[in-house]
């Protein structure tokens, strides 16, 4: 289940909630990613089955609504008009600069094999930020090895989740994943020579 969260929607000047129709800190599910005609759309669902995107591509832009586009998407704008449900069309320029994080759930046990590790990675200085977009020597580094019969194609899926004990922990920070096919430490990011996947890790 993929989901995507707004966060605090003050910091647009004069656009309140009611006048874009999201909510702050707030979690909609993700239900289509379409490209088509030359545009990136993503399909959105508020949870509480009501409110509705009112920008770019929502129910009541009929500019944008081309009969063309209609029909490639088989959406009913008139009916949808009709009724909120919490369901919207919005493009993906609008989802960039509305909404803050991207949220990836799925089921372990549908894994035959998984492992988990938990560690910690404290800051070393006061003035330490963490950045590893030059230094990744610090970092905690693992190897896998993954041994497939037959020479068969495997998918590996990767998670790297934050601990954190209250709400304001780690909102300055970042997490992300560098993948490279070598077996010894890497220490500078120019090093890493990175793996391709079917789906990008950021």
């Amino acid at each position: 289940m993929l989901t995507v969260a707004t966060g605090e929607l003050a910091e647009f000047k004069g656009e309140e909630e009611d006048k874009i129709g999201l909510v702050s800190t707030h979690a909609y599910a993700l239900l289509q990613v379409r490209d088509v005609l030359g545009l990136q759309l993503v399909q959105l669902k508020n949870p509480w089955s009501k409110l509705r995107w009112k920008g770019a591509y929502s129910v009541h832009d009929t500019k944008r609504w081309t009969p063309e586009l209609r029909k490639t998407l088989a959406y009913d704008q008139t009916g949808a008009m009709q009724h909120d449900n919490g369901v919207f069309w919005i493009d993906y320029a609008s989802l960039q600069r509305f909404f803050q994080g991207v949220y990836l759930n799925w089921n372990p046990q549908l894994f035959a094999h998984n492992t988990s590790h938990h560690g910690q990675w404290p800051k070393r200085s006061q003035g330490d930020t963490g950045d590893d977009s030059v230094n990744v020597g610090r970092n905690p580094q693992y190897g896998l090895t993954v041994n497939v019969s037959g020479g068969s194609p495997a998918a590996v899926w990767l998670l790297l989740t934050r601990h954190t004990m209250s709400k304001d922990q780690g909102r300055d920070d970042f997490l992300t994943i560098h993948a490279d096919d070598t077996s010894r430490k890497v220490s500078s990011a120019s090093e890493i020579k990175s793996v391709s996947f079917t789906e990008n890790i950021q």
